[in-house]
């Protein structure tokens, strides 16, 4: 009967809206995916176009959902990616400022994490990323602290002067000066942790 007809044209004008709904979505997703990629792009980095064509597939043969989910998918891994690149982009340019070296260059690590995406492995890519940036970051952290180290050592030197003979402290803290130059901030932590107590010893000593 009539109700049965206003039910089917309901549902087909719900299903119609429905189909709008999740083909604007896929279309967006689509959109964003290619602003990543040409992002991505721009920093000179590769990578695989499988998901990307996948997407645009599942789009053309009518699969909205399923162009949506690949597209955020890979949208997404591939963001996080870039920037993860461009923080270790960043933290280069600090290594530069203070004339220090990491294990590799960045061109290796670029052309690495290239690699890995080309090959679509973008998690992979993600944990390189996180895994360069926290070694550089206690590197960084690790020649601030020397810095502090080594001029806190100078000048423990300099007010022991007056209590007691200070000739012996002085090649271990040239040694650190020397180390920290280098950027062998670990030993130069190391010489002047133990100097400041050898020379706070000292001092406890004397009194």
């Amino acid at each position: 009967g009539y109700d049965q007809v206003l039910k089917e044209l309901e549902s087909a004008i719900k299903e119609a809206d429905q189909l709008e709904e999740h083909f604007d979505e896929s279309k967006e997703s689509i959109e964003i995916l290619e602003k990543v990629r040409s992002r991505a792009k721009d920093s000179g980095l590769s990578f695989s176009d499988d998901s990307y064509n996948a997407a645009k597939e599942k789009f053309d043969s009518g699969d909205y959902v399923g162009a949506n989910e690949i597209a955020g998918d890979c949208s997404q891994k591939l963001e996080s990616c870039n920037s993860g690149f461009d923080t270790l982009s960043n933290l280069f340019e600090m290594l530069d400022t203070f004339e220090m070296k990491h294990t590799d260059d960045f061109d290796t690590l670029k052309d690495n994490l290239s690699e890995l995406m080309a090959a679509g492995e973008f998690d992979k890519g993600i944990a390189l990323c996180d895994q360069e940036e926290s070694a550089i970051r206690s590197q960084l952290s690790d020649y601030e602290k020397a810095k502090a180290l080594v001029s806190e050592y100078n000048e423990k030197i300099m007010d022991a002067k007056e209590h007691i003979l200070i000739e012996e402290f002085v090649p271990d803290e040239e040694s650190a000066e020397q180390h920290l130059e280098k950027r062998n901030s670990k030993e130069a932590i190391k010489i002047s942790e133990k100097g400041i107590d050898q020379i706070q010893n000292a001092l406890d000593n004397w009194r």
